[in-house]
């Protein structure tokens, strides 16, 4: 685990896996980039394992309970924390 106390990604369907893995969205923050977003998570020590295994395609996933995770980050993104 990093000493940050939170994980940013900007990569959506990652974003999906780690709630789906039960980690805590915090919310998203708008960027310069109106087409981008950053998601922050809290940091917890199996995050880098969640996130090897989403990048490695080695993630094993219930595609329905996969797409309530999807649906709410979408939801998120239209409340972001902070604008850009």
């Amino acid at each position: 685990m990093s000493k940050d106390k939170f994980y940013r990604t900007s990569d959506l369907g990652l974003a999906a896996y780690l709630l789906y893995q039960e980690m805590t969205l915090l919310g998203p923050v708008a960027t310069p980039d109106p087409k981008r977003h950053a998601l922050f998570f809290v940091d917890t020590p199996e995050r880098e394992g969640f996130v090897d295994e989403y990048q490695n395609n080695q993630s094993e996933v219930d595609a329905k309970e996969y797409s309530k995770c999807a649906h709410r980050v979408a939801r998120a993104l239209k409340n972001p924390l902070v604008a850009a």
